[in-house]
């Protein structure tokens, strides 16, 4: 148990203390950045295949027992053992119909499809999302399932962190793209809303200016790209409000209008 828990530690500190909220690169800007920290609301939580195999495996590193992730159906959608992953645990349905706190598995074959071990509900803002299964007797694997569950809710919150913020960004871009590239007409009442949900009022004035870049070879590009996008994110920073849109070789920086001049005087990108 102890050295569980000297694993457990370290996992816990690098989920708590990382950076929880980078700014996807084509929504940039300190009011960018904010919008999309504290977006919510915008995708249900689903447990991804690729998420629960990560998790179980992740889980069974630190334990040294077989880790399984069951889904609102009871089917087994990440397993370390192979020869489990899509059959049916119906200990884990069971667990879910009765809305138990944690169901433990005596023997194999004592549910169809359950091997002796423990099953615990995986919640997610009140709901129950899954079902985590450690494989092993009951006195090994009970002595730490609680912690393991709470790492698992921790996980996937951070994995429904990051789908958010994808789905947010892509929102952002498409509308960045409609409002930049669409004509006049398109530009009604909903588009507006659409914007306000965002974080951007389209209605109020901007002043917008453009960065534009060479295209040279691709062994400087990259160091060179870092460089601009670094100037362009501090002359943003200096406007309240700022934010800007990034396309091939282009920066399309829109800042508010009483703080154009100093934009312009104190942080113009040098190239």
């Amino acid at each position: 148990m102890y050295n569980t828990i000297m694993k457990i530690i370290p996992f816990l500190c690098r989920r708590f203390f990382k950076t929880r909220f980078r700014v996807p690169t084509r929504v940039l800007g300190d009011a960018g950045g904010a919008r999309l920290a504290n977006g919510g609301g915008l995708c249900k939580m689903n447990i991804s295949r690729d998420s629960a195999m990560r998790i179980v495996t992740e889980m069974s590193s630190i334990i040294g027992h077989d880790v399984n992730m069951m889904d609102e159906q009871g089917i087994i959608i990440a397993s370390t053992d192979p020869e489990r992953l899509g059959t049916f645990h119906s200990g884990a349905r069971e667990l879910l119909r009765q809305g138990l706190g944690e169901l433990i598995v005596s023997g194999d074959g004592e549910y169809p499809g359950a091997r002796r071990g423990i099953n615990l509900p995986v919640c997610f803002e009140g709901a129950t999302v899954g079902v985590i299964g450690i494989t092993g007797k009951g006195n090994e694997v009970q002595q730490y399932s609680q912690i393991i569950k709470k790492m698992t809710e921790i996980l996937l919150l951070d994995s429904w962190g990051e789908r958010q913020k994808q789905l947010r960004a892509a929102m952002w871009s498409q509308f960045m793209e409609e409002w930049l590239f669409s004509s006049a007409e398109l530009v009604g009442e909903r588009f507006v809303e659409r914007g306000l949900e965002l974080g951007i009022d389209i209605r109020k004035p901007f002043q917008i200016f453009v960065v534009a870049l060479e295209q040279r070879g691709a062994a400087e590009e990259q160091e060179r790209l870092g460089r601009v996008e670094e100037a362009v994110r501090q002359v943003v920073r200096e406007a309240t409000g700022g934010f800007y849109y990034k396309l091939p070789f282009r920066y399309v920086c829109f800042v508010s209008p009483r703080r154009r001049g100093a934009a312009a005087r104190d942080g113009r990108p040098r190239l």
